[in-house]
């Protein structure tokens, strides 16, 4: 470590305190609300820059941090754990601070989970429904707008009340603590120290109260379902017309998106000046603004180009080409020596994860990978180049060569058929109606959610998990019961005896493997967004993952990700509880699309037993055939 070569904050404008950016997020990581009221011991040792070992190295290191205004004089120690700290080389011949806290951080609960932004929640928007074009929009038309934005320094920025400062004390003996003016008390961090495991989800609640802030004063929007959040349904197009605009957080990375109609005077531009200004006026620096498409942000790029097989403009979310030919070559280098460390193959399986979750089902690619990288990052073998056996190298490949499939279409239209799946242990069915593609939208829409709950409750109980148990089981609205079709809406197309035998799962599975298979027969199908309906949860996680560590699952997956590269199509899944569940029929009794009467009872029979509240759905269908209430 070198104190004078340390990239570190300047002391004006100084930080600002939590409460003053989320009041929210300043009552959630209060002291008494984080701490762990019986931490475990701990036997790791914490890393101490060679500096730091000598007392002139640590006398220097606290003037320096005391000049960039990051420490305070605290009157009580909290623990008697200290900060220790490193440093790492920048590109720049700077060097970056890293603060190792974790003995520090066993004393605090484990942190809420947090849904940043992500280049799979921009890949879900859809604009099917919206005539976009590159210019001034006429009558009925639309002009895309976008903004991205960087705030510099943030976690530096951020103030932790004096309480947990106590938390994080510098190591400095009392004769040192004279020498630096320090008569009474101890120094410790004044900044939000990135090390700490409460930090990401204090920067995440931080920015995204403040662009909340904004958008409030400036009477827009401030309602949560327009924050684009990884495992949230994406928003629809009415959240992006009229002056709105969708936001996306990503710790110090932010952006709006929205659409311009025909003589709107304010959008997207005139709001992100607004949000610019008011960070401003908190003293925040926001740097690497974009106005313009193409938009660089969440490791992709966001980009209006002409579709000349629909012959209109749409808006593509693609991977960045200058870092996917870095990281084609990376990938090349480790395949042609065969030889590489679980680290080198980590960071690269790091980054083809995140370009693929532009088109999941990609992520089906990768499994004896998973078992090479599988060692322990404190195992000596985790930093020695080890050959690589065969299928790693072939997975790597593969990607490599896949990338050029790391774009998402937002323009891509729904195809207007229905599929509904079901399976039993000796037939498989796939049903299916016609609806509107407003109507197949609407719900197809909801089918990109991965995250059940809110974020919101996290802050107000952050030790407290989903209650174990609960499904999803609103109507999707287009199957048989209270929704807008019943089961004669409904149209057999695949009735098969399965010709071996295999765990239920992987058998629902195979049936929604038919069920793509049957949709896209047709050219017309190509190129669509496909919905699937089914009553298996392990199938709609395993598509909806992309890949499955069962190798039924991902034998599954993998074809469905042959057919999504070949065909350009999506594949989009909704459950259905079973007792409406159309497929049900075929694959029992019935012989026709419906549900089977002893399907209803047997759903009754266990939310009897389990004490659960019927779902206005489940009465709906017991009173079709006529159980007691």
């Amino acid at each position: 470590m070198d104190v004078e070569k340390l990239k570190l904050p300047q002391p004006e404008p100084g930080p600002i305190p939590i409460g003053v950016l989320s009041a929210s997020a300043e009552q959630a990581v209060k002291l008494e609300r984080i701490l762990e009221p019986d931490p475990e011991p701990s036997t790791r040792r914490s890393y101490r820059d060679p500096l730091l070992r000598t007392r002139a190295g640590r006398i220097s290191y606290a003037r320096r941090l005391l000049a960039a205004g990051m420490l305070r004089v605290v009157h009580q120690r909290r623990f008697q754990e200290c900060v220790e700290a490193f440093a790492l080389s920048r590109s720049d011949e700077k060097q970056r601070l890293v603060f190792d806290l974790r003995k520090i951080n066993r004393r605090f609960r484990r942190p809420p989970k947090i849904r940043l932004g992500s280049v799979e929640s921009l890949a879900h928007i859809d604009l099917s429904e919206v005539d976009l074009v590159d210019q001034d929009p006429g009558e009925g038309q639309f002009a895309f707008e976008a903004y991205a934005g960087d705030i510099a320094d943030w976690f530096y920025r951020i103030e932790l009340s004096e309480e947990l400062s106590e938390c994080f004390v510098i190591d400095l003996s009392r004769e040192e603590l004279d020498e630096l003016g320090v008569s009474e008390g101890w120094l410790a961090l004044r900044n939000l120290p990135m090390g700490f495991s409460w930090a990401p989800a204090i920067a995440e609640w931080c920015l995204e109260d403040s662009l909340a802030d904004v958008v409030c004063a400036a009477g827009k929007f401030a309602d949560a379902a327009v924050t684009i959040r990884h495992g949230d349904p994406p928003p629809a197009v009415s959240e992006l017309v009229g002056g709105k605009a969708a936001n996306w957080c990503f710790l110090d990375d932010f952006g709006l998106l929205g659409l311009r109609a025909r003589r709107q005077q304010a959008g997207v531009p005139e709001l992100a000046a607004a949000t610019a200004e008011h960070l401003r006026s908190l003293g925040l620096v926001v740097h690497k603004e974009q106005f313009e498409l193409p938009l660089q942000s969440l490791g992709a790029v966001v980009a209006l180009v002409w579709e000349p097989s629909r012959g209109c403009w749409t808006v593509i979310v693609r991977l960045d080409y200058a870092k996917g030919w870095r990281l084609y070559d990376e990938v090349n280098d480790i395949v042609g020596r065969c030889a590489a460390s679980p680290e080198e193959v980590s960071h690269v399986l790091g980054s083809l994860t995140w370009l693929f979750l532009l088109l999941r089902p990609l992520l089906a690619v990768f499994s004896d990978v998973y078992e090479f990288v599988n060692v322990p990052p404190a195992s000596p073998a985790w930093r020695t180049r080890l050959p690589l056996p065969a299928a790693v190298c072939a997975e790597l490949e593969l990607a490599a060569l896949l990338l050029p499939f790391c774009v998402s279409d937002l323009g891509k239209q729904w195809h207007d058929e229905v599929t509904c799946v079901d399976a039993s242990p000796d037939k498989g069915a796939v049903v299916y109606c016609h609806a509107s593609r407003r109507e197949v939208a609407a719900a197809g829409r909801l089918g990109f959610a991965r995250v059940l709950g809110s974020t919101a409750s996290a802050r107000e109980a952050p030790a407290a998990g989903p209650e174990p148990g609960t499904l999803p089981v609103e109507p999707v609205g287009l199957e048989w019961g209270p929704g807008r079709h019943d089961s004669q809406a409904w149209h057999l197309g695949i009735a098969v005896v399965w010709r071996h035998e295999a765990h239920n799962g992987a058998l629902e599975a195979s049936a929604a493997l038919l069920g793509l298979r049957r949709a896209l027969r047709a050219c017309r199908s190509w190129n669509k967004r496909i919905l699937l309906l089914t009553d298996s949860l392990s199938t709609l996680g395993a598509l909806q993952k992309g890949r499955s560590s069962s190798p039924a699952f991902l034998l599954v997956c993998r074809r469905v990700c042959v057919l999504s590269v070949l065909t350009g199509s999506q594949l989009v899944l909704r459950y259905v509880p079973t007792w409406l569940n159309c497929a049900d029929g075929p694959t029992r009794a019935l012989g026709g699309p419906g549900v089977d009467r002893d399907t209803v009872r047997k759903a009754l029979q266990k939310h009897r037993e389990l004490g659960r509240e019927r779902p206005e759905s489940l009465q709906w269908m017991c009173r079709f055939y006529g159980f007691p209430e």
